[in-house]
């Protein structure tokens, strides 16, 4: 039996870089979850991926699910991807046998390790870090997708996003919120984006030629808000981070011009 398991663990094409891993103690995690046909309180997972602080992969596998009990396959995932993989059994042998005593950063990490059969409250291998619990504002907790819009003026919900991309973007917000947290910012504050998310809550049992032009809106207001965010006040920015010790936030693998180029490759 085992020898069967460790057959199909060699055939599934999973990814895992032990060098990158060895050197490095914080990583960035995301994974996409199915809906089964069951009624459950957490979504399984359909596949897990991890970064680096450069943004690369250095484990990422999709997880194996019983035939005939998932109900829908999402963005990344599909049928026969899971049937490609590896048992959940198997996932958290590796979570451990390869991160244990390192940290992960991740957005919802509760959901996410409900979704990898941990138990709420159990005690994992890794540490684990929650970038929402930083970014936050009365309406809860901010999304990826609202950090993206607001740290990248890119709309990912417009892209065919992946557990690898939601890495990158975790990665992403946590060197943003580091640079918050050393210049001094204990909240976060952005109030454009509070608005945009409160307007977009207000969409809810509009009609929809309501919702359309509540959206046209929103776009050109955002429009309007990354001209005036110019190139200049960027580097200005970034000069500033300089000065104060920032500079290994600020490389060209971070914050904006990596992940312009790199988080939806």
């Amino acid at each position: 039996m085992i020898m069967r398991l460790f057959l199909s663990v060699l055939q599934c094409g999973e990814i895992i870089r032990h060098d990158k891993i060895a050197k490095c103690h914080t990583f960035f995690f995301d994974l996409e979850k199915v809906t089964p046909f069951e009624t459950v309180k957490f979504k399984p997972a359909g596949d897990l991926s991890i970064v680096d602080m450069s943004g690369r992969i250095v484990f990422h596998c999709f997880v194996l699910h019983r035939p005939g009990t998932i109900k829908n396959f999402h963005t990344g995932v599909s049928a026969a991807k899971s049937a490609m993989g590896i048992p959940m059994e198997m996932v958290r042998y590796y979570l451990t046998k390869y991160f244990s005593g390192k940290t992960l950063v991740g957005a919802a990490t509760v959901g996410d390790l409900m979704a990898l059969e941990y138990q709420e409250g159990e005690e994992t291998p890794f540490r684990t870090e929650d970038v929402q619990d930083f970014f936050r504002d009365r309406l809860g907790s901010i999304g990826l997708a609202d950090l993206a819009w607001h740290f990248l003026h890119r709309n990912v919900q417009e892209d065919a996003h992946s557990s690898v991309q939601d890495a990158r973007l975790t990665l992403m917000a946590w060197k943003e919120m580091t640079a918050l947290k050393k210049a001094g910012v204990t909240t976060f504050s952005c109030p454009e984006l509070e608005q945009m998310r409160e307007e977009r809550a207000n969409l809810v049992g509009l009609p929809e030629g309501e919702k359309k032009r509540v959206r046209s809106e929103q776009k050109r207001k955002r429009a309007q808000m990354w001209t005036r965010q110019s190139k200049a006040h960027c580097n200005c920015r970034r000069k500033d981070m300089h000065r104060g010790g920032m500079s290994e936030l600020c490389s060209v693998e971070s914050v904006k011009d990596y992940h312009f180029e790199n988080i939806f490759e």
